[in-house]
């Protein structure tokens, strides 16, 4: 994974470095963009990480493109970020003046046969990601388990959104590849924070997927031990998140059958929190946002801006997450059947 992320950079690094050299190319984005308005459409709520990110490249990515556009987010929730790329794909303006932050899981909706998926992700033109997404199994401090062998003994209840959320794909996940015993409850659909507060009520034992940034926002929590954290997946190994007794996931399981199930189920991780923008747009300009988003990224001021929010900043450049994307659907028809299979699964 590493390499491929190296070449990618690599790659990206060096489109920067021709696009910058063409004194055309650049005085034609200043006239496109000054005095426009770029739309950030998040496919989330107000406060939510996504929500997080997609403010800061708003307060910071208009010095980096040509012409000083104003930038603003505006939050259009629903069917898991589906409305957001939907009203982005045939609604919004082509024009290169409309970016969509979207669910990491809605671009495989198509290979896994979601029917409301009618969209290509091949087609779809891809920018950087504020970085890939470490989740943990998170318990409330009174269940009964204590390691993924006792829950491989006792049935643990989680909390999620949807049948075909990202929370019950990496339940079902960890139940089918770590033999895990998980009871998934459906209905929390005020994203996260509904789940974490039926836990904390004893609604439900915990929620199978919980962002590493989001359980650091609750320092009381850790400070005071009132959640377990099982395990842990998507990002590379933490020594942080170890501290507090999760395991690493990929640690316990072997290659094989189960190894290829969980790094095509892992994909969403990878990615993150994807930005994309439409096929139709013109290249030239989605070339200008990729870069001017990991100027943000890579910037002190960025940095700091995601510090304060606690949120985690290592990009994935837009090739790295196309990438991801081009892997997965080149998938063996075979995994791609099991997943499908675990994705839509009522449990």
């Amino acid at each position: 994974m590493r390499e491929w992320r190296r070449k990618a950079c690599c790659l990206t690094i060096s489109m920067i470095a021709l696009t910058l050299h063409s004194p055309s190319a650049k005085s034609q984005e200043q006239a496109f963009y000054a005095g426009k308005t770029i739309r950030i459409l998040v496919g989330y709520g107000a406060g939510s990480s996504y929500d997080g990110y997609a403010r800061i490249i708003s307060r910071l990515a208009g010095q980096h493109i040509p012409g000083n556009p104003h930038i603003v987010v505006e939050n259009m929730p629903g069917a898991g970020s589906l409305t957001a790329l939907n009203y982005m794909i045939t609604v919004a303006p082509q024009d290169g003046t409309v970016i969509a932050a979207i669910g990491a899981t809605l671009p495989f909706g198509p290979l896994l046969g979601e029917p409301a998926a009618k969209f290509d992700p091949l087609k779809l033109q891809w920018l950087p990601t504020p970085g890939s997404d470490t989740s943990c199994l998170t318990l409330w401090h009174t269940t009964p388990v204590n390691t993924v062998e006792d829950a491989r003994r006792t049935e643990i209840i989680l909390a999620s959104n949807a049948i075909t959320g990202s929370s019950s794909l990496y339940g079902r996940l960890q139940s089918e590849v770590l033999g895990m015993k998980i009871r998934l409850v459906y209905g929390y659909t005020g994203g996260v924070g509904d789940a974490l507060l039926a836990t904390e009520r004893g609604e439900v034992n915990g929620h199978p997927s919980v962002s590493w940034s989001v359980i650091k926002r609750h320092t009381d929590w850790l400070r005071d031990r009132k959640v377990k954290l099982l395990t842990y997946f998507g990002g590379p190994r933490n020594p942080e998140i170890e501290a507090y007794g999760a395991v690493y996931a990929d640690d316990l399981i072997a290659d094989g059958p189960d190894r290829q199930l969980w790094d095509l189920g892992m994909a969403p991780s990878t990615l993150g929190r994807p930005y994309v923008m439409s096929q139709q747009a013109p290249p030239e300009r989605v070339e200008t946002i990729a870069r001017a988003m990991m100027a943000v990224f890579d910037s002190p001021e960025g940095r700091a801006a995601a510090a304060e929010q606690q949120l985690d900043l290592e990009p994935l450049p837009r090739e790295a997450a196309r990438q991801v994307i081009e892997k997965t659907y080149a998938s063996p028809p075979a995994v791609v059947q099991r997943l499908k299979n675990l994705f839509g699964e009522r449990r």
